[in-house]
């Protein structure tokens, strides 16, 4: 069997889609229709097929129903990840809208009730016990406040409070804003690496704690399957701080003293004014569901970017000690 060709950017053809390549992913999509049926065959079989339209002749079309059948088979997350944001930045460059949303409706189809992200394939909210996810929630604020932190929804959590009172149904993890304290990137990140014991010893609900290496983060699941993300914030000079977002440009009174925000009627933590870090996380626009926005990370790596290398640099030295620890050198 000849090696399949693994598509890692849009490919550019050279000719346009014969007849004949036309046919060949119509009757791709006959198959793909039936989902349950296509899962159930070998992806190298569909994929076989695919491989029939020339190379020549393989762009956007062809590259769509290969990430659809990714997708089937829950496969190459990362690929099918970044492929479907360039078919979705390709679609609009060329203003295909129609296009765009014909292929995320077909994604999403494919997908049923799981989410597509850089790291895997995720059950997203709206599959699962909310009420009993927003109390998890509740237990994990309960906990930070007994030993002493401030926390509040941020992200798309906070996005999801506000805007609906709710989870927002495609999303799968939990974002929350730890403040800590220090007047340097070096303090500030060694307050933040002691939430990994806070966190071991005070929340045995708690599993797969571990530091996220793409970004200054700490995560974990609860027994319910609730992905929980926390993210560093602090105070400097009257202006609060938020890894990712915001980088100075709310005041602490927008902030301070705390306000509450509903998911699922359990009343949470979130900042005053919860709007305006909304605006600057993700545009004046925020209240409007955009398929299209894209969170600009080089962007908060160049803000941030004493706090990213001294992170950096704190994952070295315990990935060091751990190695030393076991006797490894």
């Amino acid at each position: 069997m000849p090696k399949l060709f693994k598509p890692r950017e849009l490919p550019v053809p050279k000719r346009a889609l014969s007849p004949t390549s036309w046919s060949i992913l119509h009757e791709v999509d006959s198959i793909l229709a039936d989902v349950a049926h296509a899962r159930s065959l070998p992806y190298k079989r569909v994929r076989t097929i695919l491989n029939r339209v020339p190379r020549a002749e393989r762009g956007v079309d062809w590259t769509e129903r290969v990430v659809l059948l990714y997708g089937v088979h829950r496969m190459k997350a990362s690929r099918c990840a970044s492929l479907k944001k360039k078919i979705a930045a390709y679609h609009k460059s060329h203003g295909d809208h129609d296009k765009r949303k014909a292929f995320e409706a077909a994604l999403k189809r494919v997908l049923d009730d799981k989410v597509l992200n850089g790291h895997g394939y995720s059950t997203s909210f709206k599959s699962m016990d909310r009420r009993k996810l927003a109390l998890d929630l509740q237990k994990i604020f309960e906990a930070l406040n007994a030993e002493g932190y401030t926390a509040v929804l941020n992200s798309g959590t906070l996005l999801g409070a506000v805007r609906d009172g709710d989870f927002i149904g495609h999303d799968d993890d939990v974002d929350l804003a730890v403040f800590v304290e220090g007047s340097s990137p070096k303090e500030r990140i060694a307050a933040f690496s002691r939430l990994h014991d806070v966190v071991a010893d005070t929340m045995p609900f708690a599993t797969d704690l571990r530091f996220m290496k793409n970004s200054p983060s700490l995560q974990f699941h609860t027994e319910s399957g609730l992905q929980v993300d926390l993210f560093a914030a602090w105070e400097k000079g009257g202006k609060v701080y938020v890894w990712p977002h915001t980088y100075g440009d709310l005041s602490r009174a927008d902030v301070f003293p705390l306000g509450t925000q509903p998911i699922q009627g359990i009343p949470l933590p979130a900042p005053r004014n919860a709007e305006a870090m909304l605006a600057v996380n993700y545009g004046e626009n925020w209240r409007v569901p955009d398929p299209d926005f894209s969170f600009s990370w080089s962007r908060a790596r160049r803000r941030f970017a004493r706090f990213v290398d001294e992170y950096e640099r704190f994952l070295t030295t315990r990935k060091v000690r751990q190695i030393l620890s076991l006797g490894k050198m």
